[in-house]
């Protein structure tokens, strides 16, 4: 009774880490509390005193909540540089490729924009098993737990899908490459904005235009005077 992938274990932290923990309920709790035993890979029965030790209440998690969601903005601004920067080489036809950094963590980190030190007590083992290798921490802070958990992931996943949306600023795991929305309901949002911007342009540029070709009516000293013009050409006619 885990998750499934490791796409729908990072769409859990995503979630956790922007959930508003004061307006959760009871059953909202219990939830939360079954999302986090999932993600750390506890047993369902019998867990909940392993559990226990790691989750206690709701202001326990706030200052990770927010530290996590610092972190994971900050690494997908840091890809979304990074993206736009090989765009641009493209464009310009470069034809040196890219820095490539080590994917195992065997070496330093190249130039971290963010560093996690675990707790001085905190032991890491590597379990060679026949179905693979397993890494293990062990620890008694959540924390320790889920930023360990959470960089496996990345090792093994498409870092550049953690996305912030372009509409609300939700973090999000992209389904696709050119995803920039995090739901259906803000894509719409974004179109008919774009929409109304678009349609507030064209009215004032019609409005602009139509100020421009509309002519100054004559004033009444020219009009009597063309008038006078008239009138003194048709009594010449008539003589």
């Amino acid at each position: 009774d885990y998750y499934r992938d490791d796409a729908e274990a990072l769409k859990f932290v995503l979630e956790f880490v922007q959930t508003d923990l004061s307006l959760l309920k009871w059953g909202d709790w219990l939830t939360l509390r079954d999302g986090l035993r999932r993600f750390l890979g506890i047993q369902p029965k019998g867990g909940e005193q392993e559990l226990e030790q790691y989750v206690s209440t709701p202001q326990h998690l706030r200052p990770l909540q927010q530290e996590l969601e610092e972190a994971l903005r900050a690494l997908s601004k840091a890809r979304e540089a990074l993206r736009a920067e090989e765009e641009v080489m493209l464009e310009q036809g470069s034809s040196s490729e890219p820095e490539q950094i080590p994917v195992l963590p065997f070496v330093e980190a190249y130039n971290p924009f963010r560093s996690f030190a675990l707790q001085a007590d905190a032991k890491i083992t590597v379990g060679w098993e026949s179905r693979g290798i397993r890494p293990k921490l062990v620890s008694r802070d959540l924390r320790d737990h889920i930023v360990f958990s959470l960089s496996l992931i990345f090792l093994r996943t498409d870092i550049d899908k953690l996305r912030e949306c372009k509409n609300c600023g939700r973090l999000f795991y992209a389904v696709h490459g050119h995803q920039i929305f995090c739901s259906g309901r803000c894509k719409n949002q974004a179109a008919f904005t774009a929409f109304q911007e678009r349609k507030k342009k064209e009215q004032s540029g019609a409005s602009h235009a139509s100020k421009g070709s509309k002519k100054e009516p004559p004033s009444r000293s020219k009009k009597k005077e063309s008038q006078n013009k008239g009138e003194s050409s048709s009594g010449r006619r008539l003589l």
